[in-house]
């Protein structure tokens, strides 16, 4: 009798329409981890990282979906992501499934997980240390034309060209945070154009923008003119990519 009702029950699940759905559902399977596989800075896509500046993370799995910050102040999760430093939030302006930007935190760590709803990567092994001088690209190659603004507010590009004694607003990354309070010598940023020197003004946080740094140059008088001409940023003997300018 057992066996009789069993059967009629089995029946009844596998061909009835209120119940052959769910009950001859296929499982799920538990979702793939993320995989993390290379940290780099944001700026160029260098090894180097810094405390307090932004960073990438390459690799698979890490979001749902690709999302961004949408305001201020940023976000710690985006589309069921969060980056987690030594167990802490970091700060994330985006996250895709191959991709995501985020702020180091202020104080060095070395650990870094990403996690994407109920699953999470390895823990992956950072090496930051205080200074790691990147450019930020329009185009995103570490050897395209910087990113950097004139005085007012337009980007510096082929249809605006910066010219010989202007200040231009050049941003990039890896300036790392600033504490007075510590005893320790500040590095003085440089700004490499065409072997030429230019004049710093400014070189620190941008505002509003977690991460990002600012440096206001002046373009040097005796640069020479052209659509590429090489500028580079360097910080405590470090030495960021060869971007470009368009000077005319």
């Amino acid at each position: 009798g057992q066996a009789k009702v069993a059967g009629m029950l089995l029946d009844f699940f596998r061909t009835d329409s209120t119940t052959r759905s769910w009950f001859l559902a296929k499982a799920t399977p538990p979702p793939s981890p993320p995989v993390v596989n290379a940290v780099v800075n944001a700026a160029g896509y260098s090894a180097g990282l810094a405390t307090g500046s932004l960073a990438t993370i390459f690799g698979g799995n890490l979001a749902d979906a690709a999302a961004q910050a949408a305001s201020m102040p940023l976000p710690h999760a985006l589309a069921t992501t969060r980056v987690e430093i030594d167990g802490q939030p970091a700060l994330l302006y985006y996250v895709s499934p191959t991709q995501i930007n985020f702020v180091l935190p202020p104080n060095s760590g070395t650990t870094l997980t990403v996690v994407r709803g109920d699953t999470a990567s390895p823990a992956f092994k950072l090496q930051v240390g205080f200074w790691a001088p990147g450019l930020f690209t329009l185009d995103g190659h570490p050897d395209g034309p910087v990113a950097a603004l004139h005085a007012t507010g337009a980007v510096v590009n082929s249809a605006a060209p910066a010219r010989p004694g202007e200040v231009i607003a050049v941003f990039g990354a890896g300036l790392g945070i600033v504490n007075p309070l510590l005893a320790i010598p500040i590095a003085a940023p440089l700004v490499d154009i065409a072997g030429r020197p230019a004049t710093v003004s400014y070189a620190g946080p941008a505002p509003g923008w977690p991460g990002l740094t600012q440096v206001n140059a002046t373009v040097p008088l005796d640069a020479p003119t052209g659509a590429a001409v090489p500028i580079q940023f360097k910080l405590a003997g470090q030495a960021s990519h060869r971007a470009t300018i368009e000077i005319r």
